[in-house]
């Protein structure tokens, strides 16, 4: 496989997200970065970091937070630190008064689509974005 380009989000974290999480295993006595997730706040000028606009069919008029940037290393996968990068994501949005959370992936990622679903999150429906198909599901905190 060919390594994913380095977002250019993640040069300035702090222009992108409103709050911004790594996840890290230490071995060895080396520390290293085994996940990651940020959130946005939803709004007209959304900076639309990964490039996929939200259709607004899928917006509601509550304060909207998306989750962007979720990302847990091949080989750390399906041991619990999605779930908790999105729990801790969750729980920020929701003391941030966020009524609603929004997120997309791709419709190939059927474990994250899992993942969501089995954390409450609901599909909202599906979208081209260039040869992608983009599966959009949200989680209402209200």
């Amino acid at each position: 496989m060919r390594p994913q380009r380095w977002p250019e989000m993640l040069e300035d974290i702090s222009t992108y997200f409103e709050a911004f999480w790594v996840a890290t295993e230490t071995q060895d006595d080396d520390e290293a970065i085994i996940g990651m997730a940020g959130v946005q706040a939803v709004n007209g000028t959304d900076p639309d970091v990964m490039g996929v606009p939200i259709p607004e069919g899928f917006l509601k008029d509550v304060p909207t937070a998306r989750l962007e940037a979720v990302r847990v290393a091949p080989e750390r996968q399906r041991r619990g630190v999605g779930r908790a990068l999105t729990l801790t994501a969750i729980g920020w949005v929701s003391e941030h008064g966020y009524q609603r959370i929004i997120l997309d992936t791709t419709v190939q990622q059927d474990a994250a689509i899992a993942l969501y679903a089995a954390m409450g999150f609901s599909q909202l429906g599906v979208t081209d974005f260039g040869r992608w198909q983009i599966a959009w599901m949200a989680l209402d905190l209200t």
